[in-house]
């Protein structure tokens, strides 16, 4: 098993920094458990990817235990009162985050930089993935709620 940490600096409002005494990177933690570990960086999908790939080898081919801790940067808040995020996060950290640590747009200018992606094309597809979103928004808050004899329902496809 390969245990994933994602790491994007914060907890709730409070910073990694200031919550934990322990200074090294969260997976290090492992290091106490015997199980191996590496902390790399989660802003490029397709160099998170390959340096995954090991790690999953060694778990599907030896059956040892790994932490792999992620690093990443939360753009937005994640509950109502953190909405704006600007409580403990200035707007050029953000900003900063957003034009050198954003996945989707580090990997979009990479497809635009080698021709295999087009602006008009990258504008349809975003457009695309925003409807698709309101639309299950939309379905999920029509659905009824399901009863509690339910809640098992459709999770396994039984193959």
């Amino acid at each position: 098993m390969v245990f994933i940490v994602e790491n994007n600096g914060y907890g709730g409002g409070t910073s990694v920094r200031r919550s934990t005494a322990f200074k090294g990177s969260l997976a290090q933690r492992a290091d106490g458990y015997g199980i191996a570990y590496e902390t790399m960086e989660g802003h490029d999908v397709e160099s998170l990817r390959s340096k995954l790939q090991p790690w999953l080898e060694r778990a599907r081919q030896h059956q040892l235990p790994a932490v792999v801790e992620i690093k990443t940067y939360r753009f937005h808040g994640w509950t109502i009162s953190d909405a704006g995020s600007k409580k403990y996060r200035t707007e050029a950290e953000i900003e900063f985050h957003h034009l050198h640590g954003d996945p989707i747009v580090i990997q979009r200018t990479k497809l635009i930089n080698e021709g295999i992606m087009t602006d008009e094309a990258a504008r349809l597809i975003k457009r695309a993935a925003r409807e698709e979103a309101q639309d299950a928004e939309a379905f999920a808050l029509a659905s009824p709620i399901l009863r509690a004899d339910q809640i098992m329902d459709h999770i396994y496809d039984g193959g």
